[in-house]
């Protein structure tokens, strides 16, 4: 039975070194465009959507470069106040394993535009870093699932958990 595991693990060892093989490409030479959809929360009680447009292109075969726009609400019933916010970030991800399914980490940092019910709230930063994982359904066309926590200078931290569809051309 200990042989048995053993090859087994060499088996799948070696096969996902195959699957991480990419071919290298020059910088610029890839770019993708995406449109994502999730829950945003500062508290995990209460919830509310979150959308996301977004372009990327490679800087090598590891680091990727990204331009994001997106708009979420937070609700606050026991402020009696809710908070239209428009992120614009610029980050930077770093893709761990290339193949079928493709995990990375994210950092961003951009300028929140924000609208209040109640108060003013000014416009401020934000900085984000988090995690995600593609999959592969197309040659062209990727699944994006993703978590980031973004700190809000100006207002509370939020939590986004998105899935996307990319497209690469």
């Amino acid at each position: 039975m200990n042989k048995f595991l053993l090859l087994a693990l060499i088996f799948v060892l070696h096969i996902s070194s195959y699957s991480q093989y990419s071919p290298k490409k020059s910088s610029f030479s890839y770019f993708s465009l995406g449109l994502y959809g999730g829950f945003t929360t500062d508290d995990f009680v209460l919830f509310d959507t979150s959308t996301l447009l977004e372009i990327k292109t490679n800087l090598t075969q590891q680091f990727f470069l990204h331009l994001s726009v997106g708009h979420y609400s937070i609700d606050k019933p026991e402020e009696n106040n809710e908070f239209n916010v428009t992120p614009v970030s610029f980050g930077l991800s770093y893709f761990i394993l290339h193949g079928h399914s493709s995990p990375y980490i994210i950092m961003e940092a951009g300028y929140n535009f924000c609208q209040c019910s109640q108060a003013v709230k000014e416009d401020d930063f934000n900085l984000g870093l988090g995690a995600g994982l593609y999959y592969n359904m197309y040659e062209h066309l990727k699944m994006d699932f993703k978590y980031i926590y973004k700190y809000n200078h100006g207002f509370d931290n939020i939590h986004h958990m998105m899935v996307g569809f990319v497209y690469s051309f």
